[in-house]
């Protein structure tokens, strides 16, 4: 999960949902314009349709008045999802509506980009299915998949809408940041699958760093055509690798910490850190790498908390004494 680091101070706050508990399934649907299909076996929902509605007659508009069609066209017509994209912005007093103002001057930059992603998610989302299906073959698509214009909030991410957990990809964020949807559709689909099979509430560090990084080394392991760079959730490699030995030795006191802030530091762009941002997928993903030389992908998918909180601060261990092998050199 990525997202345009324009509001870094609020985008905890936006984020915070994506790693919560699985909720309690309720029978109501959520309620938006547009009619859910399914598609590949999973129960898709593209909310660009009308986006596009809104986007044709606002793009030139002043920033008022876009926010104001926004809410009548847009976001009134599918209140749960938005509801849920902005909970914690709104829980927390910061401002949606100056968010989603900022999100659209951006968007005027990618806007072919955009298009091109909205008309071509939902047709080559079988396709992505069936390549993860092959890897995970009891990957079973029951958390309902929804495209959408994020606001600057991300790419992909799980959130609660309505009582259901849900997959969510943010068109605007995905054509933002320019990778290919392939690696972010194995990132997000290993989230469900991993959400699936390992149904548990751990809320410690360690843990957010196994799952960030176990889903960025299923997304490169299932591309392995592209750049290791490419992966996502990746950060810039130069920083990391230049701090490599000191990330390690200040993210072993914090494995099983609990604390907000220090998931903060680690994983949501824009965050105060000494060392390099977002730098816990780095860690997490070197870690799956180092792991996944022995183990299959299977195997590494299934395993609980108390198997990995160990094999984690032992592999950390040995990497701060022999060092980090480079990424895309292996």
């Amino acid at each position: 999960m990525r997202f345009i680091e324009a509001a870094p101070f609020i985008l905890p706050l936006l984020l915070a949902s994506a790693c919560s508990t699985q909720p309690e399934p309720v029978t109501k649907p959520p309620r938006t314009s547009q009619q859910t299909q399914s598609i590949g076996g999973c129960e898709v929902t593209n909310l660009m349709p009308i986006f596009w509605t809104f986007w044709d007659a606002a793009r030139d508009m002043p920033p008022a008045e876009q926010l104001a069609l926004f809410n009548k066209i847009v976001r009134t017509l599918n209140g749960d999802v938005y509801s849920a994209i902005f909970q914690s912005v709104n829980n927390a007093g910061v401002d949606a509506d100056g968010i989603l103002s900022a999100s659209f001057a951006r968007s005027k930059s990618v806007d072919k980009a955009m298009r091109d992603i909205s008309q071509t998610l939902a047709q080559t989302l079988p396709d992505h299915l069936a390549r993860f299906r092959h890897a995970f073959p009891d990957f079973a698509c029951s958390t309902p998949v929804v495209i959408v214009y994020s606001g600057g909030a991300f790419d992909g991410a799980l959130r609660t809408v309505n009582g259901r957990s849900t997959l969510l990809f943010g068109v605007d964020v995905m054509a933002f940041i320019d990778n290919p949807p392939t690696v972010l559709m194995a990132h997000e689909l290993f989230h469900v699958h991993h959400q699936n099979i390992v149904q548990t509430k751990e809320p410690r560090f360690f843990w957010h760093m196994w799952r960030e990084g176990l889903a960025t080394y299923v997304g490169r392991q299932l591309n392995m055509d592209l750049d290791e760079q490419r992966g996502c959730c990746m950060p810039s490699m130069a920083p990391a690798e230049r701090v490599a030995a000191a990330l390690l030795i200040e993210s072993l006191p914090v494995l099983d910490s609990e604390n907000r802030i220090d998931h903060a530091r680690y994983f949501f762009g824009g965050q105060p850190t000494a060392l390099a941002p977002r730098a816990g997928y780095y860690l997490g993903y070197v870690v799956a790498r180092e792991l996944g030389k022995t183990r299959s992908l299977q195997s590494l998918a299934r395993m609980t908390p108390e198997e990995v909180r160990p094999l984690l601060e032992t592999t950390l261990r040995k990497m701060l004494r022999d060092g980090i092998e480079p990424i895309g050199r292996y």
